[in-house]
């Protein structure tokens, strides 16, 4: 489960995440913070190029640790409440999926159209890149500090004819004398 992977860092994929191989893995409910982070990868993976993968449950906040836990049922809204209190699907973390799937799916770009880094700024932990096709030009901002950056200047170049995206776990400040734009999510 992706977020119990983000609670449990620093190790290897899909190593130590058993809890018969190892019994400090971390199985409890992921923190608030932690779902954020799961928002911010989601968005990177609908607006990357490439197709998408999602395992079950991640876009409802399931958590837990590998095999077998990993092939727990599904949670479903209408079977809720769960025995187990942590169990529960995270709104907040089903809508983001649902708006960035829905993103992917109404502008060809994401999936069929040009890629062009933007800026990579590793002190601010800032990610901008450019999908376009012959319809749209995407910009999107990827923000994974834990505090908001200005991105502005990086930007000036642009015309104002683009649709600029600020999906990130912290949106990055995008000052007024940026190209304005035409619609942010």
């Amino acid at each position: 489960r992706l977020a119990s992977m983000i609670k449990n860092p620093n190790r290897p994929y899909n190593r130590k995440n058993r809890l018969h191989d190892n019994p400090s893995y971390e199985i409890s409910r992921p923190a608030d913070a932690q779902y954020e982070i799961v928002k911010l990868m989601a968005t990177f993976q609908m607006t990357f190029p490439g197709a998408p993968l999602l395992w079950y449950g991640d876009e409802a906040g399931m958590f837990g640790s590998g095999d077998p836990a990993n092939r727990m049922p599904m949670w479903w809204s209408d079977l809720m409440p769960y025995d187990n209190k942590e169990y529960g699907i995270q709104t907040d973390l089903q809508d983001h999926f649902r708006r960035v799937i829905a993103m992917r799916n109404t502008y060809p770009a994401l999936r069929t159209g040009s890629f062009e880094k933007i800026l990579t700024n590793d002190g601010s932990k800032i990610y901008a890149f450019e999908r376009r096709d012959d319809k749209h030009r995407l910009i999107i901002v990827l923000n994974n500090d834990k505090s908001p950056h200005t991105v502005e200047k990086y930007l000036r170049h642009l015309e104002d004819t683009f649709l600029f995206f600020r999906l990130s776990r912290f949106s990055p400040k995008v000052k007024e004398q940026t190209a304005a734009p035409k619609k942010v999510y």
